[in-house]
């Protein structure tokens, strides 16, 4: 007789609320229902809910699913208005419901400014809009960047500032494949930014936020001078010291990043539910051997959770850093209250809440990355970890540390290929290297700050972290260099990565569940998988185009014929990590290129005119003088670039170009004047800082 086994969506009912509340997030993001409809809607469920309390036990339970039903209407509905009230753009107050270009706006700083290269950003919200002289009360938040070298400026959390320039709305560069920044902002309700030079600013009164927030500030503060006094100064070490601890990432070091990133270790040195795990379980620790707290379940819960969310806070309280503080808070409570749940059931309560109380952390890459990982341990990693079974301790310890490491990439590889085109293929070995490290890291670190105040105690801690964190950094970057240490250029999209994940799970179901139809679900998925990229691929093999890409201070041209490319521009581009991986790489991924070639076909140049299968471009940049041609030479696209000295006026009686295009290397006054000039002369003309990148395809 088999034991009966309760299924997952009973043992953990939260489950099923979570799924109408993602739906209703998606609905009202989608179709942006009226407020009107979703409050009668919402009653007239609510209604219908309680009224199957007033029928016998007999009656209820054979309209059971009718009551379900209407139990999860009303959630969807709920999520819908909740998704509704989080959009600013709904508050009465929001600056922009009355903000004119002329306006000042008074600003509150909510964190203190940070340095840029060539700027210093502040993350504010607006709290009045002055008009002539009178201030309106206003909301709303806004990216303020003021010119590092127009005036010194620092601003610390709670400052209030007045600023009278234009505001900017943010918009995408228009690079094929690049990330959606503006969708990515408008998620955090954040929709315009301002660039301050000199005589645009000026501080109105100092310390106006909340206590609370002051205190985070302070207590962060407190602890990044803590390092900087005891840690190295080498970047590569205090970056990631500043990173692990409080996932400080100002002061990170680019190539120490892309090589944490190609290593599949970006979780160590992004505070994640790893980290909080580790002060969970330090803090029980501590505090079940401190008389007169041991024996207080809830002395000692009040004092683990209260450390626990001033950690987070500390932390900047990402989305991943919320959901394990959530869901060790509501364990604790019930364990509190002597009541046990699985952990599937404090997973789904933690999301539950997470999402009502900001339903856009649905469209965070953390908080889904962190959620897949936890599901993907849970429901796997008692599989792998029965793989191999040792008569030593010690390997099966191990082993309990390469199981999870090995399931928590089940569900969380489709997502980030879709997001990063890339898969650590020594994932395995970097993990078990540096998680362990890592661990002993940010102990070491703890202990540094908590004993700061004994200079000779902490400096010795302080030479031992900074060891400790120079040889993790030297494993990382030594096992990122290994051949085939990372499989990249992945070509993904969103249909690829549904299927993926539909191939993955059927799999995971045929092995662990043993059910061997799942066999013939994986095997369908997988050929519509192959089908799919086969689709893509013939798709690429007959394209031909030009790109001109978005890179501000840079000319960049990628002249594409099938999946084969030729890259005309500044040679620091694609030098430029940065540059590459965020611009140059998700556009060929995107189109599937993978050949540079020299030879590209069909395509031929003279000193100043590319032809490439018949279209003739010209191009004019601040190093070539304008060419005196025999006769007007018509052309497909004239390109100006790095602020050439040229006038349109001049131009058109030796040319005549079909369009003009502006790269993102020319000033924008410039642009600007060379646009009156084409407007003038009825000359269709291309801004590529103000319209994305300019693609030129082939018929």
């Amino acid at each position: 007789m088999h034991p009966y086994r309760i299924p997952t969506w009973k043992s953990a009912p939260f489950i099923r609320l979570l799924f109408p509340i993602i739906i209703g997030i998606l609905l009202q993001e989608k179709f942006e229902a009226n407020i009107y409809y979703l409050v009668i809607f919402t009653f007239f469920f609510l209604l219908a809910y309680f009224q199957f309390y007033f029928l016998s036990i007999y009656q209820r339970y054979r309209l059971r699913y009718i009551q379900a039903a209407s139990l999860h209407m009303l959630v969807l509905l709920m999520a819908m208005l909740f998704t509704w009230n989080k959009k600013i753009s709904h508050e009465k107050n929001w600056y922009q419901h009355y903000y004119k270009k002329g306006n000042s706006l008074i600003l509150q700083a909510e964190e203190p400014s940070v340095a840029r290269l060539h700027s210093i950003k502040v993350a504010s919200t607006v709290k009045a809009v002055v008009c002539n002289g009178v201030s309106f009360p206003a909301s709303g938040n806004l990216l303020v960047y003021f010119k590092n070298d127009s005036n010194d400026i620092t601003l610390r959390y709670g400052d209030l500032f007045m600023i009278n320039a234009p505001l900017q709305e943010i918009n995408n560069a228009g690079n094929p494949g690049g990330f959606d920044y503006k969708s990515y902002l408008a998620h955090q309700q954040i929709f315009n930014t301002v660039f301050l030079q000199s005589g645009e600013y000026g501080l109105l009164h100092e310390n106006k936020g909340h206590s609370l927030q002051k205190f985070i500030f302070d207590l962060r503060d407190f602890t990044l001078h803590s390092l900087h006094k005891h840690i190295s100064q080498d970047e590569k070490i205090a970056g990631i010291a500043e990173a692990l601890l409080i996932g400080y990432k100002e002061n990170l070091d680019k190539e120490v990043v892309q090589a944490y990133s190609n290593t599949g270790l970006v979780h160590i040195i992004a505070i994640s539910g790893l980290h909080l795990g580790l002060i969970y379980i330090m803090l029980l620790w501590i505090f079940d051997r401190l008389p007169g707290i041991k024996k207080s379940l809830f002395l000692k819960g009040a004092l683990v959770i209260l450390s626990l969310w001033i950690f987070s806070l500390l932390t900047g309280a990402s989305a991943s850093v919320l959901r394990s503080a959530v869901m060790f808070t509501c364990i604790i409570i019930g364990r509190s209250f002597h009541k046990k749940s699985t952990i599937q059931n404090s997973l789904a309560v933690s999301a539950c809440i997470l999402l009502c109380y900001n339903p856009y952390f649905l469209w965070d890459v953390g908080f889904q990355l962190s959620y897949l990982a936890i599901i993907s341990i849970l429901f796997t990693q008692r599989f792998f970890k029965g793989l191999v079974l040792s008569k030593y301790n010690f390997i099966n310890k191990l082993w309990d540390l390469m199981s999870v490491t090995l399931s928590a990439q089940v569900l969380t590889f489709p997502i980030c290929i879709y997001y990063f085109h890339q898969f650590p293929n020594l994932f395995f070995l970097s993990n078990i290297i540096a998680v362990p490290l890592s661990t002993v890291i940010l102990f070491a670190e703890i202990i540094l700050v908590s004993f700061s105040w004994l200079p000779s105690v902490a400096l010795y801690i302080g030479k031992i972290t900074s060891a400790l964190i120079w040889l993790m950094n030297f494993l990382v970057e030594w096992i990122s260099k290994l051949p085939y240490s990372l499989w990249d250029n992945i070509y993904a999209n969103e249909y690829t990565t549904i299927v993926l994940y539909a191939l993955v799970i059927s799999l995971a179901y045929a092995f662990i569940r043993k059910k061997s139809y799942f066999f013939k679900f994986a095997l369908l998925f997988t050929f519509i998988f192959v089908a799919i990229h086969a689709f893509a691929t013939i798709k690429a093999s007959r394209q031909k185009m030009i790109i001109v890409y978005n890179i501000p201070k840079h000319t960049a041209i990628d002249f594409v014929y099938h999946q084969q490319f030729f890259f005309k521009g500044d040679s620091s581009v694609e030098k430029n990590t940065l540059l590459y991986n965020s611009i140059i790489k998700p556009s060929r991924n995107y189109f599937k290129l993978n050949a540079p070639n020299k030879t590209l076909t069909g395509l031929s140049n003279n000193q100043f005119c590319w032809s490439f299968f018949g279209k003739r471009w010209l191009m004019i940049n601040d190093s070539i003088d304008m060419p005196n041609f025999s006769k007007k030479l018509s052309i497909d696209v004239l390109l100006l670039s790095n602020n050439a000295p040229v006038n349109i006026n001049e131009i058109v009686r030796s040319i005549a170009p079909a369009v003009v295009v502006f790269d993102a290397s020319n000033s924008l006054w410039k642009i600007a004047k060379w646009k009156k000039q084409c407007d003038a002369l009825l000359l269709p003309c291309y801004a590529v800082p103000e319209k994305g990148a300019y693609i030129y395809t082939f018929r």
